[in-house]
């Protein structure tokens, strides 16, 4: 049996954290500055990309300061990696960056897919699938300590080849971020700005086609800014071909992933029900006793 003092520590131990946890429980961010998760020119020496005929192709960027980004690239049938200059993508160069000068590296993915895929993908849909025609980049952060707010990054050379009945190819881009098995909405929009591009169209809520053809080699119209609207664990972008393409066989295409950021960690917080919870123990405790210690004394 516990004894009558230590009942009544423990309620007040109790009551009191419920207390103190209550105003934090709000307080899920730590900081709110804009910091560097990925810069690809800092980490280009450590990339592997992939070699010939890989269709599942994994890699790890160790953050400055603790926690890691892991990138599993899946590719779905009727769909292959494409080299640049000699090199299989994914690779980190300069080839598709917008306006950036050279030493402003992006990530480079270049495909070629067998079919029209036109494919869209509902927000209900698991993480980290494959689909015919498309490739997933499917992403997700491990050791913050906990999910990360404001996560960011700008996409290059969004755009489309050709016109009308003689489309050789067009950039479709999904994207979907993730908080446990809970979608996070994705925000596109200018990254100086608000709204799209002209030569962008959003197609719903986390796919745009690039519908005009714009030199993004060494111009910025084809750039998108993504971010999400919560704190996310994890991402998947989704690079395919979009529903304009009247070639049955599309020629290769692809677009440049910019340095991701973010700007915080959001720390895992008590529920505000279990702070109440655990406050109402702890004083149901202590006014028991209290009632006890009365009873006792009228008699």
């Amino acid at each position: 049996m516990f004894s009558k003092s230590l009942v009544t520590k423990l309620g007040c131990v109790l009551a009191v954290i419920g207390a103190s946890l209550a105003p934090t429980a709000a307080q899920a961010n730590t900081g709110s500055s804009e910091k560097t998760l990925i810069d690809w020119d800092k980490v280009a020496e450590k990339w592997v990309g992939p070699r010939s005929g890989t269709s599942d192709f994994k890699n790890t960027i160790n953050v400055e300061g603790g926690g890691q980004v892991n990138f599993d690239f899946l590719l779905g049938n009727n769909i292959t990696f494409l080299k640049q200059n000699n090199v299989f993508t994914p690779t980190i160069n300069s080839f598709l960056n917008g306006s950036k000068l050279d030493n402003d590296k992006s990530l480079h993915i270049q495909i070629d897919p067998a079919i029209r895929s036109g494919l869209t993908v509902p927000a209900s849909a698991a993480f980290g699938q494959e689909y015919a025609g498309a490739l997933n980049m499917a992403t997700n952060f491990s050791g913050f300590g906990g999910a990360l707010n404001g996560v960011s990054f700008v996409l290059h050379d969004i755009d489309i080849s050709g016109t009308g009945s003689s489309v050789s190819w067009q950039d479709r881009v999904i994207l979907r971020g993730f908080l446990g098995n809970k979608v996070v909405n994705t925000i596109f929009s200018r990254p100086q700005g608000s709204g799209l591009p002209n030569n962008i169209s959003q197609i719903n809520s986390n796919t745009i086609d690039g519908i005009r053809s714009v030199d993004n080699n060494n111009g910025g119209s084809g750039d998108v800014l993504v971010s999400f609207a919560g704190a996310i664990d994890r991402f998947e972008l989704i690079f395919t071909e979009g529903s304009l393409t009247t070639q049955l066989n599309p020629s290769n295409h692809g677009i440049g992933i910019g340095d991701i950021k973010y700007t915080s960690v959001a720390k895992s917080v008590p529920e505000p029900t279990a702070v109440i919870g655990l406050f109402a123990l702890g004083a149901f405790g202590v006014s028991s006793l209290r009632r006890r210690k009365q009873q006792v004394v009228e008699e």
